[in-house]
């Protein structure tokens, strides 16, 4: 069923930055209140002479040495190439080597350049490529105007949207996310649930629509290229399905999970013998020079 599917990635690009900006909130309230906490009661073990160095250690290359609420992001991978430079030797040296990213620099470099395949090395090539994430806030157009007041207004109907259809009443999600677009009609985040959402319901001509609309707008949003591909494939068109998880694959190579959900893809319509031959050898050809 579409809605088993769609039930399992129901994040957008405003969803999965909120849930990484609160990640990083609460880590540091729990720094910050650890830190009071040490403080009320001085120890031998805990007497600093001067303000701590605080850390939010992540896996993610996302948001790297920003401050957030008196605490620093950083890289866990970075972390650990400082911690076995045998050069480092203070805590201060350690501070220093872990601001200029230096570590994350030579190990690009040298995979970059060392002695690998060339498959190898347009992975990583890409990896350390930004993804160049469509700005659709510029091209929004407000009936009231960009204020404070039109802003909150749109943000609570967009998220009283989302929490309408987490309660399996989606129409009423559907109703209240088309209120936002009379606010922003411009805002890829919006139409993209909206498509998701007549996807759940199975009403995929209005889901297609809503889908072309939000690419138009956030270009290289995976999830929204992912999940039109789902629905192409839950509204039996496999062929567009197919070819559009192939152009997903272009702009994200290391995305194994969608390699994995094409090659699967495609093997069951050369052993239905779902689409045409020469269909298939043409995704066959494509397949090929992503790989």
């Amino acid at each position: 069923m579409s809605g088993s599917l769609y039930a399992e990635y129901p994040l957008d690009l405003k969803d999965r930055y909120e849930e990484t900006v609160m990640r990083d909130y609460h880590a540091c309230q729990q720094l910050n209140n650890a830190e009071k906490s040490l403080s009320l009661y001085p120890n031998e073990i805990y007497n600093p002479k001067q303000a701590p160095t605080k850390w939010i250690v992540s896996t993610s290359f996302e948001g790297i040495n920003i401050e957030i609420d008196g605490c620093i992001k950083i890289n866990y991978f970075e972390l650990l190439n400082c911690l076995k430079n045998p050069d480092i030797i203070s805590i201060s040296g350690l501070i220093k080597d872990m601001y200029s990213n230096r570590n994350i620099k030579l190990l690009y470099d040298e995979f970059s350049n060392g002695e690998l395949d060339f498959y190898t090395k347009m992975i990583v090539k890409s990896a350390g490529i930004p993804i160049p994430i469509f700005d659709s806030s510029q091209y929004c157009r407000p009936l009231l105007g960009e204020n404070e007041e039109h802003s909150i207004e749109f943000s609570k109907r967009y998220h009283k949207a989302l929490e309408l259809d987490r309660e399996n009443r989606k129409p009423q999600a559907i109703a209240l996310l088309k209120k936002c677009l009379l606010l922003k009609e411009n805002d890829g985040d919006v139409w993209g649930a909206i498509a998701n959402i007549y996807t759940d319901l199975e009403n995929y001509e209005d889901a297609f629509f809503a889908f072309k609309r939000a690419l138009h707008l956030l270009p290289n949003d995976p999830f929204i290229m992912r999940n039109y591909a789902l629905a192409l494939f839950d509204a039996g068109e496999e062929h567009k399905g197919l070819s559009l998880l192939l152009d997903f694959l272009q702009k994200f190579p290391l995305l194994e999970d969608v390699r994995i959900l094409f090659q699967n893809r495609i093997v069951n319509n050369i052993k239905n013998k779902i689409l045409k031959e020469n269909d298939i050898l043409i995704l066959l050809e494509r397949w090929d020079k992503v790989r």
